[in-house]
């Protein structure tokens, strides 16, 4: 495996013959999802990119999205893309959220919160210029 490797040396590993870190680079710019990626890779680079949380549930849905979006585009998608998917779908505006700008209805997160069961969720939000927060429990 890796630790085996000599760090100095050639790695001699035919899909990957060089280490990012050579160019400066990491794994991170490689990351992406397509039609065939599972739940836990779209939940890892929503987290890890903008802090969002995904309860089982909304993981399973939101795969079904992914899915469909990489079959139509017989693409891949990166954390940014994932983002602006997430948006479209559950934020932009069949919710009262006009594309690239505030309008009546605009949503902006400030912080969600997942109770320890992983069942509930908190979500600081401003909707129409007003702070608050929403709470909502699954099963």
């Amino acid at each position: 495996g890796f630790a085996a490797q000599d760090p100095a040396g050639l790695w001699e590993v035919p899909y990957l013959p060089i280490d990012p870190a050579d160019l400066g680079r990491t794994y991170d710019s490689v990351i992406r999802v397509n039609s065939q990626s599972g739940k836990g890779g779209i939940a890892f680079l929503l987290e890890r990119e903008r802090g969002v949380v995904m309860p089982r549930r909304l993981q399973v849905e939101f795969s079904a999205v992914v899915q469909r979006a990489t079959d139509t585009s017989e693409g891949e998608m990166d954390g940014g893309a994932l983002w602006s998917l997430f948006e479209q779908h559950y934020i932009g505006p069949a919710h009262g959220r006009a594309p690239g700008g505030a309008a009546p209805g605009t949503l902006t997160l400030h912080g969600q919160r997942l109770e320890e069961d992983g069942q509930g969720i908190a979500l600081d939000v401003t909707i129409d210029g007003v702070r608050q927060t929403l709470q909502g429990r699954g099963n």
